[in-house]
């Protein structure tokens, strides 16, 4: 089913989010995948209502969480790509994080709607015109597999495009079941299996948007990332230097995924000069990103307190 904790914003972004002229090859795929994502999504749920079919609805909005996560990949490379303003100090990277909750939370929603309606089917069961159903399934599995590709050697360097191929890659399960799905209906007049897969797949969707939505509103609530524990990191910036004789305020959050932030108030055990505390400030720096990836730090090093 593919690893759900990837995708929508498991992102990496340069440093200080660099330009994005390198990355033209990327968008250009991204764009592709999302276009031809999107028609085939509308495909499905216009499918899905002509042959009566849920299963196809469900993978619809399967098809819609591919469709996010490629729309949050692409918006990851243009935010990266625009400056900060001078009001926007963090830029809008944060723009990122709301549209992956916004999606999730659409998608709570979607499923939930889906498995009511699998519920009356079961209880009255409606006629599914089979092959129909198989062909527009197998357009969808086609989609998936096509997506995959597109996306599997830019994605070989961007973990960004790679989230979204993992998603791709993983997710053409859902199709698969459904096209064999298709075929047994087809084939036993069996109109339960229809419910049962559209089933199916909305608890794999489920386990995506939950994922997805518990880690958006990690983001939000400043959360600290799960990469970086806090207690070690503030014993590891404590024995960074001799010199260090105390770290207090420490801050960890993240701006956007894969983009984390660390600040803190560093006092020192004796009167340093200018070089020397410039010193213990680069070490703290480089340790961090060493350690951790992170490179933007807002260290504040301070000599020992006068006695006024």
């Amino acid at each position: 089913m593919g690893s759900h904790h990837h995708h929508g914003i498991a992102h990496s972004h340069g440093p200080d989010g660099e330009g994005n002229g390198h990355r033209v090859k990327e968008q250009k795929r991204l764009w592709f995948a999302l276009a031809i994502t999107g028609v085939t999504m509308v495909v499905e749920v216009i499918g899905g209502l002509w042959t009566g079919s849920l299963a196809l609805i469900s993978d619809a909005g399967h098809m819609f969480t591919h469709v996010a996560a490629l729309g949050v990949s692409l918006a990851a490379i243009l935010f990266a790509a625009r400056r900060a303003t001078p009001e926007r100090t963090f830029g809008n990277y944060r723009a990122e994080v709301l549209a992956a909750l916004f999606n999730a939370v659409t998608l709570l929603i979607i499923t939930a709607l889906i498995i009511h309606e699998a519920y009356e089917r079961f209880l009255a069961p409606r006629d599914v015109m089979g092959m129909e159903m198989f062909v527009i399934a197998l357009v969808g599995l086609a989609v998936n597999v096509a997506t995959a590709l597109l996306l599997h050697d830019v994605g070989k360097d961007d973990l960004n495009v790679r989230s979204a191929f993992l998603h791709m890659l993983g997710d053409t399960f859902s199709s698969v079941v459904i096209v064999i799905g298709a075929l047994v209906i087809h084939s036993t007049g069996w109109v339960w299996v229809d419910p049962a897969l559209s089933v199916l797949v909305c608890l794999v969707i489920l386990v995506w948007a939950w994922g997805l939505t518990r880690d958006s509103v990690r983001v939000l609530m400043e959360v600290a990332p799960k990469s970086i524990p806090v207690t070690r990191l503030h014993t590891e910036l404590l024995a960074c230097d001799q010199a260090v004789a105390a770290v207090e305020d420490l801050k960890v959050w993240t701006i956007t995924s894969g983009m984390h932030v660390i600040a803190a108030r560093v006092k020192l055990a004796e009167p340093a000069s200018p070089d020397r505390v410039a010193d213990v400030r680069h070490l703290l720096e480089h340790h961090v990103l060493d350690a951790y990836g992170v490179s933007r730090t807002y260290f504040e090093v301070l000599g020992p307190a006068s006695d006024v």
